[in-house]
């Protein structure tokens, strides 16, 4: 099961601590964390979001996927020189493992032109692919201007990322059936799948050519607006229906017991990680 906040009571009783899991979708609080950010048993969870409670409907110190907003807010933000240091070190390790070449899903703009600034001061010696994060505030800059591909390839800035649903390992990706150890849990669809579909026709109509959403799932009814397998023949079938769309599949291709082919194009891209689980 899951670790609860007196755990963390027992070390930092008076201090909040917040411990973000390594893939990004879950959340480790104590009790103070849980104060400063007012959330009791009444507090109630948020779209595409879990808090999980123990018995009597008090908070454990869990927090699923857009939950972890209502505390993440109100941690201090990194400064300027504290990215530079990190960024720094972390390109320290790669070039000490021969890594030349990194992805790097859900970038922000102030990361993007710390990255700018580092190659202009040929600090930085690594080629990245950045993935813009999926705020309007983050990404609407390149729409206007278009993707960025810096001239000596260190650079590259051509995509947006989107997560439909939350991961398998803090039970948040959107299943066909309940989790085997949670019977009362399908996970969590985390975006308005019309919205998310209008969106990416924006993106095309702007030439914004790759867009990347991962989703963790099978094919489930929230996602039935995308394509209706059982109005088609087969789900290769059902898969045509968005040739505008897709230009690989990542991850695992298999829906339901059928291998999808993994078919590039030059339409705008959507990378889909699907797992059937």
């Amino acid at each position: 099961g899951y670790p609860t906040k007196e755990i963390l009571d027992a070390v930092s009783p008076k201090s909040p601590v917040y411990l973000k899991r390594i893939d990004g979708h879950a959340a480790w609080v104590n009790s103070r964390a849980l104060t400063i950010a007012n959330i009791t048993k009444k507090t109630q969870d948020p779209d595409g979001g879990k808090i999980l409670r123990d018995n009597y409907g008090a908070p454990t110190g869990i927090l699923i996927d857009s939950a972890m907003e209502l505390i993440r807010r109100f941690i201090p933000r990194y400064s300027k020189a504290d990215k530079k240091r990190m960024v720094l070190k972390a390109v320290s390790h790669l070039n000490s493992l021969g890594i030349t070449f990194v992805h790097d899903a859900g970038t922000d703009l102030e990361t993007i032109e710390l990255l700018k600034n580092l190659i202009s001061e040929k600090q930085l010696n690594i080629c990245i692919y950045a993935m813009l994060t999926n705020n309007h505030e983050v990404y609407d800059k390149y729409l206007k201007s278009g993707p960025f591909f810096d001239n000596k390839g260190y650079l590259i800035v051509r995509t947006i990322k989107l997560f439909l649903d939350g991961a398998l390992g803090s039970r948040g990706a959107a299943l066909l059936s309940p989790y085997h150890d949670d019977p009362e849990n399908m996970g969590l669809i985390l975006l308005d799948i019309q919205k998310t579909i209008d969106k990416l026709k924006n993106l095309i109509v702007l030439d914004f050519r790759s867009v990347f959403i991962v989703l963790a799932i099978g094919p489930i009814e929230s996602v039935s607006i995308f394509w209706k397998p059982q109005e088609s023949e087969n789900y290769v079938t059902a898969l045509n229906m968005l040739k505008l769309f897709i230009q690989m599949i990542l991850h695992v291709s298999l829906i339901l017991g059928l291998s999808l082919p993994c078919k590039r194009s030059t339409a705008p891209a959507i990378c889909i990680g699907l797992i059937n689980d």
